[in-house]
């Protein structure tokens, strides 16, 4: 977030940048840091369920990494996703005799995750992938029901001939209660990690009444707690497809 405040801004020194448009506008490192703390909070205060979003995706992110297993979920495409990222070491090596020149390779290491960049990149990674799958079954839908098939897209934004902008209305529309509404996505989500989670380490690792997941390893057994997905939807109030605003 701080880099995209940047781009609005001229670097002159040290933790020192210019406002583009006024250059009595100084800022240092740690006001971008506090505009971005200010942001997150107007953002969480005016959506709580935003923050239960983000805290359950967390969650399933360490879960992932204290198992040392892949994060996977199906599209409504049925495209499967499975998201890792591995620790990465640096190697240097010399590629040519004649040239003390020295390459530095990313090697990644195949037996350690990188936590952080697991935890961090899945929330990001899951809608990519969403805005992918909506994407890939507009395009299906439009081009089998128009002779001429005049489509633009670029990431989610979407453009037709204006004879077809009603059309792609109603299409997206049907897409995004089709993938949000009629089964809550994130409930499948959840669904297909926890019988990831059963194939991997037995059918008995994971208790619904106590919702904990139990492992042995190093010797031990481990319990774990797992987040509750009731904190996020509430099946019973998604009603998408009666909206008069879900496109603007």
């Amino acid at each position: 977030m701080t880099n995209y405040f940047k781009e609005e801004f001229n670097f002159i020194e040290k933790d020192k940048y210019m406002f583009k448009f006024d250059n009595n506008i100084i800022f240092k490192e740690i006001d971008f840091q506090i505009l971005r703390k200010a942001l997150i909070s107007v953002l969480l205060n005016d959506f709580p369920r935003l923050k239960s979003f983000i805290n359950y995706l967390k969650d399933i992110a360490k879960i992932s990494n204290e198992l040392e297993i892949q994060i996977p979920w199906i599209l409504p495409t049925g495209l499967i996703v499975q998201q890792q990222y591995y620790a990465k070491k640096k190697i240097k090596v010399k590629p040519y005799i004649y040239s003390k020149d020295l390459l530095t390779l990313n090697i990644p290491i195949k037996t350690k995750f990188n936590t952080q960049k697991q935890i961090r990149a899945f929330m990001p990674n899951l809608v990519h992938s969403l805005d992918a799958a909506t994407l890939s079954l507009l395009i299906d839908i439009f081009f089998k029901e128009n002779k001429y098939q005049n489509f633009y897209s670029v990431h989610d934004c979407f453009a037709v001939t204006c004879n077809n902008v009603t059309s792609i209305y109603k299409i997206l529309k049907a897409v995004y209660a089709a993938i949000y509404s009629k089964e809550p996505y994130l409930n499948e989500l959840h669904e297909y990690f926890l019988k990831n989670i059963e194939k991997l380490y037995g059918s008995n690792s994971y208790n619904s009444k106590e919702n904990t997941i139990t492992i042995f390893k190093n010797n031990e057994y481990k319990f774990i707690k797992y987040p509750d997905i009731k904190k996020v939807i509430n099946i019973h109030s998604i009603n998408i497809e009666e909206s008069s605003y879900l496109i603007h």
